[in-house]
């Protein structure tokens, strides 16, 4: 179950601050885990809301970093 966009509940248990749990309409969803922030940060999302991770070894070219509109 894709989960983005949803209000979900995160549970922290007593004495185990580095555990939380996912609930999502009283459901658990288990817990998290860490992401790789090198990762994370290329994961995109398209038009479609489908996932898009970029790819590190394509250099923008000049005036391509931001939005440019004549």
């Amino acid at each position: 179950m894709e989960l983005i966009g949803k209000q979900v509940e995160l549970l922290f248990h007593d004495n185990e601050y580095d555990r939380v749990e996912l609930r999502f309409k009283q459901q658990s969803y288990g817990f998290l885990r860490a992401v790789d922030l090198n990762v994370n940060c290329r994961v995109k999302r398209d038009k479609n809301n489908a996932p898009v991770i970029s790819s590190d070894n394509i250099a923008p070219e000049t005036g391509q970093i931001w939005e440019i509109t004549p």
